[in-house]
């Protein structure tokens, strides 16, 4: 009798029935070019929170590749964000003027100087929307220039949505490329003119 007792309570610890997995938070991938004279060829992006403009929790950061790029992922809910590139070296380029030929400057004579600081800082601002699965962002001097209107217009009584919309659309008007969403690059003498071209030779 006792035997039988023991065998029905050693059968009764079956395997527990499995847990749900605890729901996933939506994520946007956030992508892009570091570009100011010419494309980042190193350096560090990072991400932040950026509710009344003001630059609040750290979200995400990505190292910048040889070619300038950056990619990270942030909550699809984000809202506004800061993307900043906290360093980094890129290639600056001037062409000298040549008393041998007129004053004309010559390609050829060209001179390439690395230019590379800790504290070098180019910015971007935008928001994510809530249903993005990618989002676009270059970071350049122009973007640097949009977050800075965009806080003196917060400062202003503006909401941030309505500020970042202002100044990136016044920004992309003076360049004539949306400085977000288009990725410049470094004309050549070969390039055919195009948005990218024109927002690099800027």
């Amino acid at each position: 009798m006792a035997f039988a007792v023991l065998s029905t309570v050693g059968c009764g610890g079956g395997a527990s029935s499995p847990q749900p997995s605890p729901p996933t938070t939506p994520q946007t991938t956030v992508s892009g070019v570091v570009f100011a004279s010419d494309t980042y060829a190193s350096g560090i992006v990072n991400v932040y929170d950026f509710k009344g403009g003001v630059k609040g929790g750290f979200l995400a950061t990505s190292a910048i590749s040889g070619t300038g790029t950056y990619q990270l992922t942030v909550p699809a809910s984000s809202g506004a964000i800061l993307i900043e590139a906290a360093s980094g070296c890129y290639a600056e380029k001037a062409i000298p003027w040549n008393a041998l030929y007129y004053g004309t400057p010559l390609v050829s004579y060209a001179i390439t100087a690395s230019v590379c600081s800790a504290s070098l800082m180019l910015s971007a601002a935008v928001i994510v929307p809530a249903a993005a699965t990618t989002l676009v962002a270059a970071v350049t001097p122009y973007t640097h220039a949009a977050v800075g209107l965009a806080e003196y217009e917060i400062r202003n009584g503006s909401t941030t949505t309505n500020a970042l919309a202002d100044a990136n659309s016044r920004l992309s008007l003076w360049v004539g490329a949306d400085i977000l969403a288009t990725l410049p690059t470094a004309p050549a003498r070969s390039s055919t003119l195009s948005g990218s071209t024109l927002y690099g030779s800027l």
